[in-house]
């Protein structure tokens, strides 16, 4: 693993997991936000930003708020089928990224692990579909083989 200053986790987690924060027919924009405010206090205000279309949302900080993630996105009335993804340990060799819908948030939970960054949006559905994890992997650790056609 190598370090990239200036690189967030925010866009480097869900790339080194197959996922693009925008990608021309599932997002053009994407928010990156903390679950977590001063206080160890819930941040709800990024809620409402489930409901764009065609947008995606990374959440920081947000493993340990999913209970209440769901619980307001219901009271927000967001479409609980909006897909998600959960990065836990991006780019390291336990790496472990677990995909399902924002009703099952709380309990695909289970799995992961800190650190972690939780994708919200039609993207995650590209998890493998562009380039598969270890290929990405190779590419970024410059080990990949490049073959013309």
């Amino acid at each position: 693993m190598e370090v990239i200053p200036g690189i967030s986790s925010a866009i480097s987690a869900p790339l080194y997991a197959g996922i693009p924060v925008v990608m021309r027919g599932y997002a053009t924009s994407f928010s990156v936000v903390s679950a977590h405010l001063a206080g160890n206090k819930f941040n709800k205000d990024w809620i409402p930003l489930l409901k764009l279309k065609n947008h995606t949302v990374v959440v920081l900080m947000g493993l340990s708020r999913v209970k209440d993630i769901l619980e307001e996105a219901k009271k927000e009335k967001i479409d609980l089928n909006t897909p998600v993804a959960i990065i836990s340990n991006a780019s390291r060799k336990n790496q472990k990224v677990i995909t399902g819908k924002l009703k099952n948030l709380v309990k695909i939970s289970k799995n992961a692990e800190k650190p972690a960054v939780i994708v919200f949006g039609e993207v995650v559905k590209l998890k493998d579909k562009l380039l598969k994890t270890n290929e990405i992997q190779e590419i970024l650790q410059g080990e990949a083989v490049w073959k013309n056609s």
